[in-house]
């Protein structure tokens, strides 16, 4: 099997790079076991826009490898990503309110939630206003929820906090069913076969079907929080 796949896409694919969002854990093995090398990074357009790389093979999983040379990363007591180095941007243009509150005295508050090991590797949680806290106090980030949720039968799909009547945040997970789909009952069925399979603390406990698609910025990141406030709108409002 594996001499027929490679066949197919050629021999001079040997390096897969990954950036932007949370991956399928299934897609190292996979890669690996074609023979094909995987590597995973973290960064911003703020900082042109590389902060850290890592083989797959050589650093922990989950990680997104180390800070590149001549970048340095903290995390803050809050858990934000903080981000110093020559590849910092000077300012947002002609906008500079929001470039101090971007950047102080040189690091850059990415707004995105992390940790760094002992040997100095990153790992990226989600962004600080996606935190989804429960009643029992733990802290969820949708990124870490979505890569278990992932099916052919949805085009597009992501995990939103939406306000529970106790004021504390629950995940919903949102689908935009593949085109071709004709069943719709199948798309349930495979939202309640993800979930069964999922980690207890990511089993989500309700799906909402979109007909449209998921509203993103203008650099294609899903605006999840907007998504949950109407959604929860829209509930109050039935």
């Amino acid at each position: 099997m594996r001499a027929g796949v490679r066949e197919r896409i050629g021999d001079a694919f040997q390096m897969l790079v990954v950036g932007g969002a949370s991956f399928n854990p299934h897609w190292v093995t996979t890669a690996e076991a074609l023979g094909i090398g995987f590597e995973t990074g973290y960064g911003l357009t703020e900082t042109s826009p590389v902060v850290s790389l890592g083989d797959t093979t050589g650093c922990p999983f989950g990680s997104t490898g180390k800070p590149l040379p001549g970048v340095d990363v903290r995390v803050t007591s809050g858990g934000e990503i903080l981000v110093r180095g020559d590849n910092v941007m000077r300012g947002y243009y002609r906008d500079p309110d929001l470039t101090r509150q971007a950047v102080h005295d040189g690091w850059l508050h990415t707004g995105d939630c992390g940790e760094l090991d002992a040997e100095g590797h990153l790992f990226i949680r989600g962004r600080l206003k996606e935190a989804i806290v429960g009643s029992n106090g733990e802290t969820l980030y949708p990124e870490e929820i979505e890569p278990y949720y992932t099916s052919p039968l949805f085009q597009e799909h992501c995990v939103v906090p939406v306000a529970a009547p106790d004021g504390n945040d629950r995940p919903v997970l949102c689908v935009v069913p593949a085109p071709e789909l004709r069943d719709a009952s199948e798309v349930n069925d495979a939202f309640q076969n993800l979930r069964t399979v999922a980690p207890s603390s990511f089993r989500v406990e309700q799906m909402v079907v979109l007909h449209e698609g998921l509203p993103r910025t203008g650099s294609g990141k899903v605006r999840r929080r907007e998504l949950g406030n109407k959604l929860q709108r829209e509930a109050l409002s039935t």
